[in-house]
């Protein structure tokens, strides 16, 4: 009698924007984080279920991987070969979001470092990784300047309520939500706080993912460093927020 191989299921939880195209992030059912690439990176015709549906934040699938392909600390790596299927198996219900974020943050992680760089040998070094969830989040604010596609969220202080440092945000979703929030920006800041209606009374978590290396078309490795438009620092890799996941949703948008 034939043997049916069980599915491997994934939980889509980062959507986000990498020069131009489509970054992925999920978790499979060990909780163990998991960075499809492809050689080129993704674009929308890619990331099309068997449902006929683009896969979106918190849909559960099944597809394969040809295996690991770990570039530098981006050791999550799992190359997919493109024209793979990719099984639509469920949407997540509010319960189940809220039980897989509270299984898998690490609450700790943005009350230990003050800078960006620390953020960054904090997973690359301590915990020898480029994706954490971090979370809940009490406290951030929100900055947005014109002309950028994306704005940088404000990691801030419980005790004293300021501003620590700040990261770069590149979810494609809460980029959008952003843009659409500019008349509760204050003018001379570009500031808003987490206290909209749509982000309040919510438990709000980040992923933070660090910036690597990328696989080009022809395979070959695209170096990732880079320096922030106008700093004298020198180019490096860079922590960011590819994902802004709240229970209960802030949108109604996929």
């Amino acid at each position: 009698m034939m043997m049916h191989k069980e599915m491997t299921l994934f939980t889509l939880l980062v959507k986000s924007e990498k020069y131009g195209k489509i970054c992925l992030g999920c978790v499979d059912e060990n909780k163990r984080w998991i960075r499809p690439i492809k050689p080129g990176g993704f674009v929308e015709g890619d990331i099309r279920m068997d449902n006929g549906k683009l896969i979106t934040l918190f849909d559960v699938f099944d597809t394969k991987f040809s295996g690991p392909f770990p570039i530098n600390h981006h050791k999550e790596n799992m190359l997919f070969v493109p024209g793979t299927r990719i099984k639509f198996v469920k949407k997540l219900s509010e319960n189940e979001r809220d039980i897989l974020l509270s299984e898998i943050a690490d609450n700790r992680i943005l009350n230990t470092v003050r800078t960006r760089e620390e953020l960054f040998n904090e997973l690359s070094v301590n915990l020898n990784q480029s994706l954490v969830l971090a979370g809940p989040i009490n406290l951030f604010d929100i900055q947005y300047y014109t002309g950028d596609n994306h704005p940088r969220i404000w990691i801030v202080r419980q005790k004293d309520k300021n501003r620590v440092f700040s990261v770069r945000c590149t979810n494609i979703r809460f980029c959008k939500f952003v843009k659409s929030k500019l008349a509760d920006f204050k003018e001379n800041e570009r500031v808003i706080s987490q206290d909209v209606s749509e982000l309040k009374d919510r438990q709000i978590y980040f992923v933070i993912g660090l910036t690597g290396d990328s696989l080009e078309e022809n395979n070959k490795i695209k170096d990732g460093k880079y320096a922030p438009p106008g700093s004298s620092r020198q180019p490096s890799y860079w922590p960011m927020i590819v994902s802004v996941l709240t229970v209960p949703d802030y949108s109604i948008e996929d």
